[in-house]
């Protein structure tokens, strides 16, 4: 007998437990260093000068660039107390390599679940197709 699949079933299984809470670890992180940001140079930088909402998602976008050691030079922090917020939080990504984790976590998470029995049974239903080629006969 066939189990009816949803993509919210493939997901979760894709999204395990792990992998939520490393979201959830960076998403903090990105959001607590982004309002950090704002808090030290909102009254001295331009680029995040404004309103509350305008500025808060401007230092989010710092946030992220800056932990991804990407680093476009957008935002930059022009006081003293921002320039070392911004060195401990670039150095902590390159450090403890958060997105390079994150993404060998995932993907190990989408090659274990693409290889699960319910995946195959997802992967037939959506696309017709039983080991990439034969349609699945339908059933009654």
């Amino acid at each position: 007998m066939r189990r009816n699949l949803t993509v919210g079933a493939v997901l979760e299984r894709v999204l395990h437990s792990e992998v939520l809470a490393w979201l959830a670890v960076l998403a903090g992180l990105t959001l607590g260093f982004a309002a950090a940001f704002w808090a030290i140079e909102r009254r001295r930088n331009p680029s995040i000068q404004g309103s509350p909402a305008r500025g808060l998602a401007e230092s989010a976008w710092w946030s992220v660039v800056t932990v991804s050691t990407v680093g476009y030079g957008d935002r930059v922090p022009l006081t003293r107390r921002g320039k070392l917020l911004m060195r401990d939080y670039a150095g902590m990504g390159m450090r403890f390599g958060l997105d390079p984790a994150l993404e060998r976590r995932l993907s190990l998470e989408v090659v274990r679940a693409s290889q699960s029995p319910e995946y195959r049974t997802f992967r037939e239903a959506m696309l017709g197709v039983a080991d990439g080629n034969a349609p699945v006969p339908s059933v009654p």
